[in-house]
């Protein structure tokens, strides 16, 4: 490690992954408290230096939501949000995830379509769900396919996850296929990086665009949108996960509506733990 590494940075994770692993055979709890100690603000200067970065980032944001108090806190999430999804990769397999329904109906026949915002350890989904035998088709970022490349091969539940570049052109099609043989596809829809939605609506007391992407996918395939929900009981680090009943995707808007009301529901239950306040202005915000 140079002066400018963390120890929950991916980077780091990956290189030391055995070391890791080894450490998790100790309760959650206390592998947490052990990472989170080595990147107090008070006593690491790259944690300081990170915590300035990430408030210069929103420090413009036009949403009176948003206060400055809450971009100090989002600031602090950011700094800890890895060390969230590095404790679910190495004990997803260790646990039994929790639903307030059955989880079979994502294990058989065709595959869903799931959403979330980007909000919290918004990607553990993937390996609490896999873990649990249900498989999942992932479009991501092609700048975070090599961990996850890594990760997959690595972990029990790897093969239940297939991951596409954005980027390709080819990884719609096969997504779509990944779909109609079981695959689940897991999108987090409250911004589109592709063209300018053609929907808008009030979204954090602001005008804002509606993603309609995953409303498309679940019309062309004739398959369930369904929300997802993280809830954390007791202080607990690993979620319980909840699937809510499938939205009526009959009406484009109306669906596509729906879905940004469920997500503007969890994200405003602490404003701070969305990570798209960096991209508001820009990418979300109608024009």
């Amino acid at each position: 490690m140079n002066s400018t590494d963390l120890f929950i940075d991916y980077d780091v994770f990956l290189k030391n992954y055995e070391i890791y692993k080894t450490m998790s055979d100790i309760p959650s709890f206390d592998f947490y408290n052990s990472l989170i100690t080595l990147i107090n603000p008070s006593y690491n200067k790259e944690s300081i230096r990170r915590l300035g970065e990430y408030k210069e980032k929103v420090k413009n944001v036009d949403n009176a939501l948003f206060t400055s108090d809450l971009q100090e806190k989002w600031a602090q999430n950011q700094l800890t949000v890895s060390l969230e999804l590095i404790i679910s990769i190495l004990y997803a397999d260790k646990i039994d995830i929790q639903s307030n329904n059955s989880l079979d109906g994502l294990k058989n026949g065709k595959g869903k379509i799931l959403f979330y915002p980007h909000y919290g350890s918004y990607m553990s989904i993937l390996p609490l769900l896999a873990s649990q035998g249900i498989k999942f088709t992932v479009l991501m970022d092609e700048g975070m396919t090599h961990f996850w490349d890594e990760i997959i091969q690595k972990v029990s539940y790897g093969q239940n996850i297939k991951l596409h570049g954005i980027q390709n052109k080819k990884s719609m099609i096969n997504v779509l296929h990944d779909i109609k043989h079981g695959y689940n596809l897991m999108m987090y829809p409250d911004f589109t990086a592709g063209e300018t939605p053609e929907y808008s609506g009030d979204f954090l007391s602001k005008h804002a665009y509606i993603p309609l992407g995953p409303v498309k996918i679940a019309q062309k395939l004739r398959t369930d949108l369904l929300p997802v929900a993280m809830e954390y009981k007791n202080n607990q680090l690993l979620p319980d996960i909840t699937i809510d009943k499938p939205i009526d995707c009959s009406n484009s808007k109306e669906a596509a509506t729906k879905m940004m009301k469920y997500m503007e529901k969890i994200i405003s239950s602490d404003l701070s733990k969305w990570w798209c306040w960096e991209i508001y202005n820009d990418t979300i915000l109608k024009k």
